[in-house]
């Protein structure tokens, strides 16, 4: 019904329009996070062009007939949480003056237009050197990180307020570049080797581990928490405990955390 009505407001050049399509966007916000799910992972494309500024300026009815028919059986699976209405009454006051930080400004629509074009631009450099090191797992330093910092400001993929808040965000300017580049899938797996080996582990072990490459092949970096989550609970229903020895879990974890340490450089005494 919503595109229905977006496709109308599109004829007829009604000013609902742009209400209208802030609401399809804020959809396709809450449906990439459920990437998880196979059935929006094949859309993943669509979903994150409806979230860039660039896709709506020669937006055309037929293009929103195709969103409609591609989108409308992904809708139910986002999760709807029941709020109460808030209500306050409360009077404000002049306080004294003081400099806020830049980086909580912004706006949320701001910082996912910022991520989107940082994630087409370096997967477009993925030649880059720091990417490269990034990418393949191997240890990085600050310099690296300040250098792919300038990197993206000179060709004007955002600003030193965009990349403050994502090291927020992502707990390091590294990790947040890994969340949207992933990891070299081949590096992952000799960072793994040893658990798919056919003559020493057995089938559904070596189907969890490659549910684990799978994973930091598209998201960079995962908390050892994940594994008692699906897709991984459903191989193993109670964690990865169900399927290895007390010391291959730990190793397990152990290989999560140093991946995690590789794109966070040693902060210097």
């Amino acid at each position: 019904m919503l595109l229905y009505k977006l496709q109308l407001a599109k004829l007829r050049g009604e000013p609902r329009f742009l209400r209208l399509q802030g609401q399809v966007r804020e959809l396709a916000t809450l449906l990439e996070a459920r990437h998880s799910i196979p059935m929006v992972a094949a859309e993943l494309d669509l979903i994150q062009d409806l979230m860039r500024d660039e896709w709506w300026q020669d937006v055309t009815v037929p293009m929103l007939e195709e969103v409609r028919r591609r989108l409308r059986a992904l809708i139910g699976l986002i999760e709807t949480k029941a709020q109460e209405p808030l209500y306050s009454d409360f009077s404000d006051e002049l306080v004294e003056i003081k400099e806020l930080d830049g980086a909580r400004l912004l706006t949320n629509d701001t910082f996912k237009q910022f991520r989107l074009r940082a994630q087409e631009f370096l997967k477009e450099h993925d030649d880059h050197l720091t990417m490269q090191r990034l990418r393949r797992n191997q240890p990085l330093t600050s310099n690296d990180l300040e250098e792919l910092e300038q990197f993206l400001i000179s060709h004007g993929i955002g600003d030193a307020h965009v990349i403050e808040r994502a090291k927020e965000e992502c707990h390091g300017f590294g990790l947040f570049v890994r969340s949207l580049v992933g990891i070299d899938r081949n590096a992952a797996k000799e960072l793994f080797a040893d658990y798919l080996a056919e003559g020493t582990h057995s089938v559904m072990q070596i189907r969890f581990i490659n549910a684990v490459i799978d994973e930091l092949t598209s998201k960079g970096v995962m908390e050892a928490s994940r594994l008692y989550d699906p897709p991984f609970s459903d191989i193993a229903p109670t964690g990865p405990e169900d399927l290895f020895s007390r010391y291959e879990a730990g190793q397990i974890f152990d290989l999560l955390q140093l991946i995690r340490e590789r794109a966070t450089p040693p902060i210097a005494a």
